[in-house]
């Protein structure tokens, strides 16, 4: 089964791309202190649903309201 995945941070990042075996693995280096937050939607259709979803489901960066 393919997923898609698009996912936002709350704070600016280095990103690196590694390849293991064939399984990627993303890292992300910020550069601020605080909290970190991501948020992110999922889709089996494509990447851009995947956004649609995520812009959707938590358009705000409230983690409160969220959890509600």
């Amino acid at each position: 089964m393919k997923a898609f995945v698009y996912g936002e941070f709350n704070q600016n990042a280095q990103f690196s791309l590694e390849e293991n075996n064939q399984k990627p693995t993303l890292w992300a280096d910020f550069i601020s202190t605080g909290p970190v937050e991501f948020k992110y939607g999922i889709s089996f259709i494509d990447l851009e649903q995947a956004k649609c979803n995520q812009e959707n489901e938590i358009p705000e960066w409230d983690f409160d309201e969220m959890k509600t």
